[in-house]
């Protein structure tokens, strides 16, 4: 079954939440959050608010500004885990480097010998 949704101006998204029950303190601030992030990107943020048997109901004083808070905090966790993965990564692409021309010689990279499947460091370098 394919049911298409008609689109909804960025009011009639804002009502569709109070309608459900949401909070909005400032109108102007969740429209403009709307407008630039997403309805359904903030949608996945809900979860936590939503009432247990009906997840098209908020809790009681749930505020569209808990969800643009929780968006918020996890938008700022998942930069400082990218910002870590990628310190991970150049440190051991910089150890890697160092064993690597320490024990075959600073042009070990481009020798397909050093390395385990040599076909696959060919192919890499078509």
């Amino acid at each position: 079954m394919n049911v298409h949704k008609p689109p909804k101006t960025y009011p009639e998204q804002l009502q569709i939440l109070i309608d459900r029950g949401l909070i909005v303190q400032d109108k102007g601030k969740a429209l403009h959050i709307l407008e630039h992030h997403n309805y359904y990107r903030l949608s996945a943020y809900r979860f936590p608010f939503v009432e247990r048997d009906n997840p098209d109901r908020y809790i009681p004083g749930t505020t569209f500004e808990n969800i643009w808070e929780l968006y918020c905090f996890d938008r700022a966790l998942r930069q400082l885990v990218n910002e870590a993965c990628k310190r991970i990564e150049i440190s051991i692409r910089a150890r890697w480097a160092y064993v690597l021309g320490h024990t075959y010689g600073p042009q070990a990279y481009e020798d397909s010998a050093n390395f385990r499947n040599p076909q696959q460091h060919i192919s890499l370098h078509v």
